[in-house]
């Protein structure tokens, strides 16, 4: 074969990887928080170009983070685990990995997961039209909702990667199906029943001409939420063969995917009347009757795929994050089927507390399960007050986890001095990284002020003592008290059992620390040798 003819088919294996990573990027990061978050971020800001610059600034970042996380992540090319709970144990230490695995437990895999489930239950009422009395509806809820996080979490214990990953695959596939009919039709159906134009919708209100700065420092959490995941398509380097094309892929992929989320909002906000896509896909399939059955339909098989992904995170994560010794387990490791019910206790628990919470609190004409059947639109408030909390902490583990990238991309810099563990160092990483983690900060840390102080208390219409604020921070507290008691219970497991290899460090193969020990034995021969 003659070099040109290598040369070529070398450029075309280079492009061909390319389009493959940029593939991969999209199709993870492109997830379905686009369908459930929109309105909440029109919402929390009050105004719609408000919510649409705040897509773009969220999305620049996040492409910076990529850029930055190329580092982070060839810190585990050789082996080890591409989780945030390992690359904390690396650059961090083994006690703020704990911590962060925790918290994945605890708040950010039953949070998301719930937020699937309260969603897919609500759009199942929706076909068959059931009205029921507020204890009937809570019950139902309960019990449906509870069987799908115990159907999707034993499927990922026990086939995470055979039934798990095909779900997974044909997620990928499908959740673009709706989204680039919703992208085309919102430009097409743009009019004044847009929420661009109607001022609101049922009891929200917005406005195009209010652009007070306090409204800009709103709904960073839903954005965040819609982002969530993308770091982990940096340890594609991992399994890449040319190396050279992996930042020009992730950094082409993130780019391409704030500009998507961008168009995205800019048409579900001229075309449906409160910026989700359920509502312009229920005008794209002729309104109500057939067009909102279908919709509904295709709205069930996004949180389908929805609690699948989250039920894989909670099962997958942890098994890892044991094998990493970031997680105690007394055998030194931790299986899919033991993981799964772990996470299955937590999940449940979360659930039930947050649909509780929804349902027996006071708001506005919802009177908990006293709450009449005959009050003008029953059926939406009981809709809202179901996926009322879980969707607000569904945001705020959106922010924790990005809390936990914050602390890495900060240690990362860090190891620039250091060099405590080996990276491959990549051009212009300080000032993006300095750029990216402070901005970052700030989004998190604006993210929970969101929800400690919601949009009506904000606006003056309600006190922050009868408000959803209230809620939350006792919510807040009470998740972080149940992380605080889980790590010190821990703590002191690891204290009476320790690990000893790879227990501060990177994790290491067996037959790494058995060439470590003979070259240890070797040495203590020669010297006893030399001695004589």
């Amino acid at each position: 074969m003659s070099k040109g003819n290598r040369y070529m088919i070398k450029n075309k294996a280079k492009l061909f990887e390319l389009l493959t990573l940029f593939t991969m990027v999209v199709g993870t990061v492109v997830g379905t928080g686009i369908y459930v978050k929109n309105n909440e971020l029109l919402v929390e800001t009050g105004n719609p170009i408000i919510a649409i610059i705040l897509w773009f600034v969220v999305g620049m970042v996040c492409v910076g983070i990529v850029y930055v996380f190329i580092e982070i992540s060839s810190s585990t090319r050789k082996f080890g685990n591409g989780t945030v709970g390992n690359w904390t144990k690396l650059f961090v230490g083994r006690k703020a990995a704990s911590v962060c695995s925790m918290m994945y437990m605890i708040i950010y895999v039953p949070s998301c997961q719930g937020i699937f489930t309260v969603l897919f239950v609500t759009y199942i009422f929706k076909i068959f039209n059931v009205v029921l009395p507020p204890g009937a509806m809570f019950s139902l809820y309960l019990f449906i909702g509870i069987s799908m996080i115990v159907i999707f979490l034993f499927i990922n214990m026990y086939s995470p990667f055979n039934a798990s990953k095909k779900i997974l695959i044909f997620g990928t596939f499908f959740k673009f199906i709706p989204l680039i009919i919703a992208l085309f039709a919102g430009f097409i159906l743009a009019g004044p029943n847009g929420a661009m134009s109607n001022g609101g919708l049922n009891d929200q209100s917005w406005s195009t001409s209010d652009f007070d700065p306090g409204l800009f420092i709103r709904g960073f959490g839903g954005i965040l939420f819609s982002f969530d995941g993308f770091i982990y398509i940096a340890n594609a380097q991992k399994t890449a063969k040319h190396k050279e094309v992996v930042p020009k892929a992730l950094l082409f992929g993130m780019i391409f995917v704030a500009i998507f989320y961008v168009l995205m909002a800019i048409s579900l906000f001229l075309g449906s009347p409160d910026g989700t896509i359920e509502n312009i896909l229920i005008q794209v399939f002729g309104g109500k009757g057939a067009g909102s059955l279908i919709t509904n339909l295709v709205s069930i098989v996004i949180c389908f795929i929805g609690i699948n992904i989250f039920s894989y995170i909670g099962v997958v994560g942890m098994q890892s994050d044991a094998q990493s010794r970031v997680v105690y387990s007394k055998g030194r490791n931790i299986d899919y089927i033991k993981a799964g019910y772990i996470q299955m206790i937590a999940s449940i628990i979360v659930f039930t507390l947050f649909l509780t919470l929804g349902f027996g609190l006071f708001s506005g004409n919802w009177h908990g399960f006293q709450t009449s059947i005959d009050i003008d639109n029953y059926q939406n408030l009981v809709f809202g007050h179901a996926a009322k909390y879980v969707g607000i902490m569904s945001s705020t583990a959106a922010c924790f986890g990005f809390s936990f990238i914050t602390l890495l991309i900060f240690s990362a810099i860090r190891n620039r001095w250091t060099n405590k563990v080996e990276v491959l160092k990549i051009k212009g990483f300080l000032p993006v990284a300095w750029v990216s983690g402070i901005l970052l900060a700030t989004f998190v840390i604006l993210g929970i002020y969101t929800f400690l102080v919601p949009i009506d208390v904000y606006k003056g219409q309600t006190s922050w003592i009868e408000s959803s604020g209230f809620i939350f921070l006792l919510l807040l507290l009470a998740g972080i008290s149940a992380i605080a008691i889980l790590y010190f219970i821990q703590e002191y497991k690891f204290k009476k059992d320790p690990f000893v290899n790879g227990f501060e460090g990177e994790i290491q193969p067996e037959e790494v620390i058995a060439k470590k020990k003979v070259s240890e034995v070797i040495k203590i021969v020669k010297a006893k040798v030399l001695r004589r």
